[in-house]
């Protein structure tokens, strides 16, 4: 189980996992496939690895979301 936090309450990651728990383990690696580009996203639009000064194309934003 992987989320991307940034901006999610403990209610919302306890009602994510809750909604996740069953789902098999080909979903749920897309799920955690889908968290961790947007965990990445976040990361960088918040200047972690020294990538602030790289801007993502807008579709990369749309994959991510």
């Amino acid at each position: 189980y992987i989320v991307c936090a940034t901006g999610k309450t403990g209610a919302q990651m306890l009602e994510l996992l809750e909604t996740r728990v069953g789902n098999s383990r080909a979903e749920e690696l897309e799920n955690a496939a889908r968290e961790q580009a947007r965990i990445d996203v976040e990361a960088m639009r918040h200047g972690a690895f020294g990538a602030a000064r790289y801007s993502l194309p807008s579709s990369a934003w749309r994959r991510a979301w």
